[in-house]
């Protein structure tokens, strides 16, 4: 996103990776902390591989269980989890993350099958939700966690995994 002239914005789509839930079912919460990881790595990949150079940036997730791990420290959580909290926090970048609505979360649109036409230039998907638009005060984005979240995966506790 950039500023033009006044208090106007744009933005486009620069990078996505998209991957296929496994096979094995497996939490929801899990599916998503690894979500949560691949924008992290693609996030450095821009900024590793760019000539550009940014004032901010910010990752967004429509997560709430997400967002209170990734500003959580690491210890505590099973293994699958803690690697990779950790890996937020080696990045240095836990600040950056929001929270924003499910249905403001373009990144979901990988998700539902569309067609090439249905995300082809011009399309939200290639400029990003409307509220990119709009002052950054303006927008329906949290960055505070909300401390009535609990985070699963802590040591001690269950996860449920079907292994047909």
């Amino acid at each position: 996103r950039w500023k033009l002239q006044g208090e106007t914005y744009e933005s486009r789509l620069v990078m996505a990776r998209s991957r296929i839930a496994p096979l094995k079912t497996i939490d929801i919460v899990r599916i998503e902390l690894c979500g949560a990881v691949l924008a992290t790595r693609v996030r450095n990949t821009i900024l590793k591989e760019t000539s550009l150079r940014f004032d901010k940036t910010i990752l967004l997730t429509d997560s709430e269980i997400v967002h209170a791990m990734i500003h959580r420290q690491s210890y505590g959580f099973n293994t699958f989890a803690a690697n990779r909290i950790g890996e937020f926090q080696q990045g240095r970048n836990v600040d950056e993350w929001g929270w924003v609505p499910g249905k403001l979360n373009i990144a979901d649109v990988v998700t539902r099958g569309l067609t090439p036409v249905e995300i082809r230039g011009g399309t939200e998907w290639q400029n990003g939700p409307e509220f990119l638009q709009q002052k950054e005060a303006e927008w329906p984005v949290k960055f505070e966690v909300n401390r009535d979240v609990s985070p699963p995966e802590m040591k001690g506790s269950q996860v449920k995994v079907d292994e047909n």
